[in-house]
């Protein structure tokens, strides 16, 4: 065989290998979702800052913001997204918006990120929050450490404003919920 055909050769094996492991994964999440019929689309994650944040929750509106700060690094954060979760479908007619801000590395949004939500299912809005720096953690809240996990529940009609900067239950957070969202 001459040293062209070898490499061409060489080549359309790596191409193949590649297609593989792409059919794979394409296979992986159709199983994961129910196969093709059922299979439901991937949520976007959408990179966003502190000028979004600020106004998501200037909202003057009756609706209740619960924000979780959390990456998929953190032990305790993820080990709460479920609650997050529970939380979402429990409230679901009510006026009760999950946000999930994560503060893993934007160069692992495709690799890492994006995955983990498949993975795990999560139906609630997932942001990738893209702030440089550490100067804005006052800005968020200004009992905020920067520590994580760290959950807000806002409603600014109703003046109330939570504070969890600790690995919370679901009980916990429920219960946060139901004193926010009483009259």
């Amino acid at each position: 065989m001459n040293r062209g055909v070898h490499l061409w050769h060489m080549d359309m094996h790596r191409i193949y290998a590649r297609f593989a492991k792409t059919l794979l994964l394409i296979s992986a999440l159709l199983v994961m979702h129910g196969g093709v019929a059922s299979a439901q689309p991937i949520q976007e994650i959408k990179t966003v800052d502190l000028d979004w944040y600020k106004k998501l929750v200037s909202n003057s509106n009756d609706t209740t913001y619960v924000i979780k700060f959390w990456a998929t690094w953190c032990v305790p954060c993820v080990a709460e997204i479920p609650y997050f979760e529970k939380l979402r479908e429990k409230y679901r007619s009510q006026k009760i918006r999950v946000v999930l801000l994560s503060l893993d590395n934007m160069k692992e949004l495709d690799t890492k990120l994006i995955p983990f939500v498949v993975k795990k299912g999560i139906n609630s809005e997932v942001y990738l929050f893209a702030q440089k720096g550490l100067d804005w953690i006052d800005e968020v809240d200004s009992r905020w450490t920067g520590a994580i996990p760290f959950t807000l529940i806002i409603n600014n009609k109703r003046q109330k404003r939570v504070v969890l900067e600790k690995e919370i239950s679901f009980a916990e957070l429920d219960s946060e919920i139901k004193k926010t969202i009483s009259k």
